[in-house]
């Protein structure tokens, strides 16, 4: 089956029944990778996923300070994402809009990392979020994962983004293994401008109200009179 027009009929069923964009995660390497730029997707990131298979208790530097997010936390979560995570990572993937459970570290009264969790038979997958102010950030990541329970045919992952590439030294220093570099690519469909431009059209118009130093109807009566 040829690659593109099975990638045009997808886009054109997403379009169809609203959404904004479709994602792809793909190796850089891949085959697949030129032909889904040939369909108009553009690269917003990268990203490497590195593989906890046995972390030895001996490189353990228990840490404490992790809990459980709430939803009193949200607006936190939030902050440290717009900080953190570059414009156009935020325009492709809209994965910040509501309030998502995960564990958070706080320094000083400030989250200053994030850790969402992705549980299945397969694995353990973690997207971390890590503010470079933060102090002993591997002995921060040593203790996360030795908390998070793991076996051999459940092992723990964990994506780190281009723009987190900082803390990929902890992660080779506690012996966690890279997989190959991926491309996180974006092809915005053309209901996203259309649903922007409605919302936008709507939000001026429910906003257009006279000004108080505009006295309208006083105005008008001047004009009146001088004619």
């Amino acid at each position: 089956m040829d690659f593109i027009p099975l990638v045009d009929g997808l886009l054109q069923v997403a379009g169809n029944q609203g959404f904004f964009a479709m994602l792809v995660e793909i190796d850089e390497s891949s085959n697949y990778y030129e032909q889904l730029r040939k369909c108009g997707f553009s690269v917003y990131a990268w990203q490497r996923i590195w593989r906890f298979d046995n972390l030895a208790q001996e490189d353990v530097h228990y840490q404490t300070g992790w809990e459980a997010s709430s939803p009193t936390d949200e607006l936190s979560i939030k902050n440290l994402y717009q900080c953190l995570v570059p414009v156009i990572v935020q325009r492709s993937e809209f994965s910040y809009d509501r309030y998502h459970s995960g564990l958070i570290y706080k320094q000083n009264d400030d989250v200053l990392a994030y850790i969402k969790e992705s549980y299945g038979p397969e694995g353990i997958y973690l997207s971390p979020l890590l503010h470079p102010d933060l102090e002993d950030s591997s002995d921060l990541l040593s203790s996360l994962i030795a908390s998070i329970p793991a076996s051999p045919s459940r092992p723990i992952y964990i994506a780190v983004r281009s723009y987190q590439s900082g803390i990929e030294y902890s992660l080779d220093q506690l012996g966690c293994k890279p997989g190959p570099r991926q491309a996180l690519m974006v092809k915005h469909l053309a209901a996203l401008n259309e649903v922007k431009n409605i919302g936008l059209a709507k939000k001026v118009l429910d906003n257009v109200r006279p000004e108080p130093t505009s006295p309208i109807v006083h105005h008008l009566q001047v004009n009146k009179k001088k004619t």
